[in-house]
């Protein structure tokens, strides 16, 4: 239901959301997850981008760069989302991912600037394929970039990324 209302919202968000769950699959299998683990992860990188229902349109399809006001509205996303789902029953390791998405290794994401093994592991593996659709898809405000402009962003912030996944990149 929730991945179907993306579409509807905005094309690109739905695609998003299949791309990071197919990516972020991937990332699992070559980790030797488990079906069950498997289907937790997929379920929470469908949703992850789930709080952006409840950002106005204008600010999600906006083709300039956002200002600090709507960069702060933006970055509520996450709590939106959780605030959506938590009480659903939904596995804690899906919903993780909904709250933890946008955390980085070194403190510096958001909502709370969670650090190292602070991030769920599901939410690390998101984290990695969202940046990795984000950079080499289209968006109103952006060009799509290449694989190598992917890497490039790792390897500039190494510190804000799991290097085990950033070097199973290279397998997929």
């Amino acid at each position: 239901m929730y991945v179907n209302a993306e579409r509807v919202f905005v094309d690109w968000l739905y695609t998003h959301s299949i791309n990071v769950a197919f990516l972020s699959v991937s990332l699992a299998h070559l980790l030797n997850y488990d079906t069950i683990a498997i289907e937790a992860l997929c379920a929470g990188a469908l949703l992850h981008d789930l709080g952006k229902l409840l950002i106005p349109k204008n600010i999600i399809q906006k083709s300039d760069k956002l200002n600090q006001d709507e960069m702060e509205l933006m970055k509520q996303h996450c709590t939106l989302g959780f605030n959506l789902i938590k009480d659903l029953g939904l596995a804690k390791e899906t919903t993780d991912i909904i709250l933890q998405h946008h955390e980085r290794l070194d403190g510096s994401g958001y909502p709370y600037g969670l650090v190292k093994n602070r991030i769920s592991e599901n939410s690390q593996i998101v984290m990695v394929a969202d940046v990795l659709d984000a950079i080499t898809s289209y968006r109103p405000y952006k060009a799509s970039q290449q694989m190598c402009d992917v890497l490039i962003e790792f390897k500039k912030n190494a510190s804000r990324y799991p290097e085990k996944l950033i070097l199973l990149l290279d397998t997929l």
